[in-house]
């Protein structure tokens, strides 16, 4: 869809339209102002291809028109060059603007006009439904910041509409509401303990009922579920009685691909994706004390596992409660974050700086003053820093902030030294929450990569979650047991081709020493504009739970993709939520350059470039060639 605006009146308007094709399969349909004016054209292959338009005079007259090209069979709709010729002198007056969310809160951007030249504007911002409208300013310089209300922070994949006026002339620009604020994936208490909801639950299809474990896929447990049937998996669950008045919180660590959560069949949340962890708030719904079912209604095939071409790739359907399940409560006012970096690292004087991020949320209507305490204890279980702030939370709000630790004596963490310190952080009177971090600083020099000052040499190799018995789906001690056969292997690095592992892979990672490149839930994926939000919510889902884990070395966008605004946003909000980290994406030119399969040369080639090259894929088992595997099953 191409909008223009500011046409002169009286003047007369000639689109010119040339189309280029690589595959003779595309039809399209061209619309102005939602009118048909070019059916069903075949588009030839390698061949150029013009088509002339005039303007209506009635679009002029308004100053403005709609081109529209719809596919109508191939791939996708393209067009090559668009061309506008008038008899006017005039030139379009039109805005311009950018927008993304500072995962803060805040939608930030600036306005432009049709020569680029910053421009003063009104701003309005809205929801997809246009219920409620939030106002704002651009001001002389054509920036602008807008604060978001709590209430549209939500999970929801979805977009929300800057539109800038000035003169009579709009410009609009779309925001991925996942952009307004990081994940929520609640940092777990340390008491009272979560409550594992694994083990036996119902699985119920078209085909019938039987009992399944959880984690788990549901074909690798004999189940017959037809494409694109949704199942529901069930269980009885009794809430602690002693948890009245707290929030009540459901963490699924993966649930392949689409799900709906239901208790005593009303929707508590949803997630769409296979591999990044969510939580729903059940506090509405819960009975404590009180016995209730809990569903989890699940589809295989979404738009989740095509773009991560997840059942394609492991040649079955995944479908199922695949990771682990936790019911687990907190406070009214709690922590939702805790995150550590380290942002200066003096090796001479064996001192850093990190620096810890937090935020937390108040659901209730009261307003509370808490002390929030953070200490750093190092691996001798000696403390090595601490400090703390006095907070009056507002009803209904959700503060965030950060410390910067200045730690003496720093023990660094790299895969010959895997030392971790362990973060704690408490809220008032409530149970601390914990994390273990390493003192790593990582930075891009040149062609070159280093760790806590010195360059790195990868030994590594890509690795799947995967076991002939249960797919995708481990059991507790296969992720240790694989990170020790890799050390063993002198592996000093594992790619996580090509969706993030559980997290448990990574925790032995961090306690054996091997880095990680984290890989987003995309292969082989493109750009269509409907599935930016999905793309982009899913890559901070992963940086979200994994952001404090040592051994991630760097993030990777996606495998083998094609570059486009889709990951050019994700590429962006990964850097926003995480700037401590390089990212990779193959095939695109970010920090470090993904290179698959270069061949002898590769080497040679790789020493001029100008960035750090990863051959991230370099030779190929003979896991592909599946007529071979069913002919000699021990091959």
């Amino acid at each position: 869809v191409y909008r223009y605006q500011g046409l002169t009146a009286g003047a007369t308007y000639r689109l010119r339209l040339r189309f280029l094709s690589d595959s003779a399969e595309r039809r399209q349909r061209v619309r102005l102002d939602g009118q048909t004016v070019i059916d069903n054209l075949a588009l030839p292959d390698d061949e150029p291809l013009v088509r002339v338009l005039d303007i209506p005079a009635a679009a002029v007259a308004r100053g403005s028109f709609e081109l529209t090209i719809d596919k109508l069979a191939g791939p996708n709709a393209v067009v090559s060059l668009l061309e506008l010729f008038s008899t006017s002198d005039q030139p379009l007056r039109y805005l311009t603007l950018t927008a993304a969310g500072d995962l803060a809160g805040h939608i930030v951007g600036q306005v432009s006009g049709a020569e680029g030249q910053p421009l003063a504007a009104q701003l309005t911002i809205n929801q997809p439904d246009d219920t409620v409208t939030i106002s704002g300013a651009a001001s002389a310089d054509g920036r602008y910041t807008v604060d978001v209300p709590l209430g549209w922070q939500t999970r929801a994949d979805d977009l929300l509409t800057v539109t800038a006026r000035r003169d009579g002339i709009t410009g609009s620009a779309t925001v991925p509401r996942c952009t307004l604020a990081p994940p929520r994936l609640t940092p777990l208490p340390s008491a009272p303990a979560p409550v594992s909801l694994d083990g036996a639950w119902q699985l119920k299809t078209a085909a019938g009922e039987m009992a399944v474990q959880v984690p788990g896929e549901w074909v690798m447990q004999g189940a017959k579920v037809a494409p694109n049937e949704t199942v529901t998996y069930e269980r009885r669950l009794t809430v602690p009685a002693a948890w009245a008045g707290q929030r009540i919180l459901i963490r699924f660590d993966a649930v392949y691909s689409e799900a709906t959560v239901l208790l005593d069949g009303q929707e508590v949340g949803s997630h769409l994706g296979g591999f990044t962890p969510f939580e729903v708030d059940a506090t509405n719904r819960v009975k404590p004390g009180v016995e209730q079912t809990l569903q989890v209604r699940v589809r295989n095939e979404s738009v989740a596992d095509k773009l991560a071409s997840g059942t394609q790739y492991a040649a079955h359907p995944l479908g199922g409660i695949s990771r682990s399940v936790h019911l687990f409560t907190v406070a009214p006012a709690h922590l939702t974050r805790l995150h550590a970096t380290t942002t200066t690292l003096d090796t001479a004087a064996h001192t850093a700086t990190v620096r810890v991020a937090w935020a937390l949320v108040n659901q209730s209507s009261a307003s509370p003053s808490q002390r929030l305490t953070v200490s750093l204890t190092d691996p001798d279980g000696k403390v090595a820093a601490r400090s703390s702030v006095g907070l009056g939370i507002a009803p209904e709000s959700a503060p965030h902030g950060a410390f910067d630790l200045r730690v003496a004596d720093a023990q660094t963490w790299d895969p010959e030294h895997p030392r971790l310190y362990t973060l704690s952080a408490q809220l008032g009177d409530s149970p601390p929450v914990t994390r273990r971090i390493g003192l790593k600083l990582v930075e891009v020099r040149g062609n070159q990569v280093l760790c806590n000052g010195r360059p790195i040499k990868l030994h590594g190799v890509c690795r799947h979650e995967v076991d002939p018995r249960t797919g995708r789906s481990l059991r507790d001690g296969q992720w240790r047991r694989d990170a020790e056969l890799l050390k063993a292997a002198n592996v000093n690095f594992v790619r996580t081709s090509h969706y993030p592992p559980a997290e448990a892979f990574l925790e032995a990672c961090d306690e054996l020493g091997i880095f990680v490149e984290d890989e987003a839930p995309f292969c082989w994926a493109g750009n269509d504009p409907a599935n930016l939000a999905v793309t982009v919510r899913q890559a901070l889902e992963m940086v979200e739970r994994d952001l404090s884990h040592p051994s991630v070395l760097h993030w990777s966008v996606a495998n083998e993709s094609q570059w486009g605004a889709n990951f050019d946003a994700s590429a962006k909000a990964v850097r926003a939520l995480d700037p401590s980290r390089p990212r990779i994406f193959s095939y695109g030119d970010l920090d470090i350059a993904s290179w698959h399969y270069p061949g002898p040369k590769g080497p040679e080639r790789a020493a001029a470039s100008a960035k750090p090259v990863l051959f991230d894929e370099y030779c190929h088992l003979n896991c592909y060639n599946r007529h071979e595997l069913d002919a000699d099953p021990g091959l």
